[in-house]
C-alpha cells in the first residue's frame, strides 16, 4: 500500500536507558486504531479494520496523511488547537504527529489532516493503548463523568493507568489469518495481569521493546517536567509492518485530543471544587500510566 516511507528520528536528543537504541522512531502520525471491519488495506496507505475507534467513516487515508473528521460539541476545535500548538512545540513534537491544517470537503464537512502512523506499511498491525486514570473533562455532563468513573473503579484505567483499546497481534509466522485480537472494543480485554504479556507478544521482538521502551520512557521524563497540558482519553499508537517480519521497525505517537486541557483550566476546576490546596500542577494519570508501561518494558532507568 502506497510506498514505503522511513522512520525519523527523534528530533530534541535524550539519552536512551541503558542497553536501548540511542534513535527510537519519532511520532510520524495517528491512526485512530479499532474493531471490527473486514481487513482492507486502503491503496493509499491504512488498514480500516483496525480503527478501533468505532467511527470508520470518520477517518480517511490519503497517502502519508490521516484525515479524521472534525468532532461536535467542541472536541474538534480544542483537538485542533492542540494538534497546532503540540506540533509546533519543539518539546512535544517528538510524541505527537505533524499537524497539516483543517480541509472541508464537498459537502462542507471539517477535517483534520496529520501524519499517518501506518503510511507505506503492507500489513500494518496497530494497538491503540490509552493512558490516563482520568477520561472526563472539566465540566463534562453528570451522565458521562459517572460512567467515566466507574470504569476507571473497574478497569484497568484506575489500577495501573493504562487500558487497550484494540490490538491486533500477529499470528506465528506474522499471518493474519491466526492473529489474536485484544483490547475492550474487541471484546477481550486484558486484565492488569495479562496487559504487560499482551504488549510483549504484539512487540514480540527484542528490538521494538526496546524502541516501546525508548519512547516510554522519554515521554516519561517530559511529562514529570511540563506543567502545561493535562490529557484525557488519549492514547500511545504503536504500528509497525508485519510484512517485514522480526526487521520491521516500531512507530509510535500520542493521539486523540479532544479532552486535552490547560493546566490553568484543571487549576479553576479544583478552586470551584475547593481542592486548591491539593491541587498538582503535573497530569498525575498520565504519569501514573507511563510509568507502568515503563515498568512492564523493561524498567525505568536514571533519569538525564
Amino acid at each position: 500500500c502506497g510506498a514505503r516511507v522511513g522512520v525519523a528520528s527523534l528530533a530534541r536528543p535524550l539519552p536512551p536507558p541503558p542497553g536501548s537504541a540511542a534513535i527510537f522512531p519519532a511520532a510520524v502520525a495517528a491512526v485512530a486504531a479499532a474493531a471490527g471491519a473486514a481487513a482492507s488495506c486502503e491503496p493509499r496507505g491504512g488498514d480500516r479494520s483496525q480503527i478501533y475507534s468505532g467511527h470508520v467513516e470518520m477517518v480517511r487515508f490519503e497517502g502519508d496523511l490521516l484525515l479524521k473528521q472534525q468532532q461536535d460539541e467542541g472536541r474538534g476545535d480544542r483537538e485542533a488547537k492542540a494538534l497546532e500548538a503540540l506540533s509546533s512545540s519543539p518539546s512535544w513534537r517528538p510524541f505527537v504527529p505533524k499537524y497539516h491544517g483543517i480541509v472541508k470537503d464537498a459537502d462542507g464537512k471539517a477535517w483534520l489532516r496529520m501524519e499517518n502512523l501506518t503510511a507505506g506499511m503492507q500489513r500494518p498491525v496497530i494497538m491503540d493503548l490509552k493512558v490516563g486514570t482520568r477520561h472526563w473533562s472539566p465540566g463534562e455532563k453528570e451522565k458521562k463523568r459517572l460512567k467515566e468513573m466507574k470504569k476507571s473503579a473497574t478497569t484497568t484505567i484506575g489500577s495501573i493507568g493504562l487500558r487497550i483499546v484494540g490490538c491486533r497481534v500477529p499470528g506465528r509466522t506474522y499471518g493474519l489469518d491466526d492473529a489474536e485480537n485484544w483490547g475492550y472494543k474487541p471484546g477481550r480485554d486484558p486484565s492488569a495481569e495479562e496487559l504487560p504479556v499482551v504488549i510483549r507478544r504484539y512487540l514480540r521482538t527484542e528490538t521494538r521493546i526496546r524502541q516501546a521502551h525508548t519512547f516510554a520512557t522519554a515521554l516519561l521524563w517530559h511529562f514529570r517536567e511540563q506543567g502545561d497540558y493535562v490529557f484525557m482519553g488519549s492514547s500511545l499508537l504503536f504500528a509497525y509492518d508485519s510484512a517485514l517480519g522480526d526487521d520491521a521497525p516500531l512507530r509510535v505517537s500520542m493521539i486523540d485530543f479532544g479532552h486535552v486541557h490547560t493546566m490553568a483550566e484543571m487549576r479553576a476546576e479544583a478552586v470551584a471544587e475547593g481542592r486548591a490546596e491539593e491541587f498538582q500542577a503535573r497530569d498525575v494519570g498520565y504519569i501514573k500510566g507511563l510509568t507502568s508501561l515503563v515498568s512492564m518494558l523493561g524498567g525505568e532507568a536514571a533519569a538525564p
